[in-house]
């Protein structure tokens, strides 16, 4: 394999288990990130974890600091509630943009997402659960065939990440989150643009 090529390869499986790791929460916010400490972790030369420092940054999930390797984000109060605010915004145009022409595939895999979220909760598999609930939203902005929507969403999205497992463990959130989505689901079958829309608002 070609050396750039192999950095490459190298550099994306280091990026997934450092991030990974800060969403976690193995790697706290604040805490400082050393290339050659992680180089070392995970027996890769520190040119792989440069590369991943960088992505990581583009991210919004760690701030690289010249010659002393990188510090995992710290979202301020601020920063939370403007996300969330974005986020809020860009589901709820997608919502009004899937509603009108929503088919019977995409509500089938909907409910799918939602019945494998109940599965997880009865097992306590939180994780599993997340992915899931994570799932569920990015097929609502997929489905909304909207480019520069999921663009802007996705960015977003990379940075809620990090908040996103922590919410999980709000007790009681989980399980309503699901009925929330179940409800959000029936509105748009029923072509109801207001009432997704206002649903979507509250849930998020």
């Amino acid at each position: 394999m070609p050396e750039d090529i192999k950095y490459l390869v190298l550099s994306e499986v280091v990026y997934q288990n450092i991030r990974e790791s800060i969403i976690d929460c193995k790697y706290k916010s604040g805490q400082r990130l050393l290339l050659k400490k992680i180089a070392d972790e995970m027996k890769v030369s520190i040119t792989p974890v440069r590369e991943a420092f960088k992505k990581l940054e583009k991210d919004g999930l760690i701030r690289i600091v010249p010659n002393n390797g990188a510090i995992v984000i710290v979202f301020t109060l601020r920063d939370v509630v403007e996300l969330y605010d974005i986020r809020r915004q860009l589901e709820c145009l997608a919502v009004e943009l899937l509603t009108d022409t929503i088919n019977k595939k995409i509500l089938d895999e909907l409910v799918e997402i939602c019945d494998k979220s109940d599965s997880c909760l009865k097992k306590g598999n939180l994780n599993l659960y997340v992915i899931y609930n994570n799932e569920f939203h990015q097929l609502l902005v997929k489905s909304a065939q909207n480019q520069r929507l999921i663009k802007l969403y996705n960015e977003i999205s990379r940075q809620l990440s990090i908040l996103a497992r922590k919410t999980a463990n709000f007790p009681g959130k989980p399980k309503k989150s699901v009925a929330e989505h179940r409800e959000i689901i029936k509105a748009m079958a029923q072509k109801n643009v207001e009432l997704a829309k206002r649903l979507i608002q509250d849930h998020i």
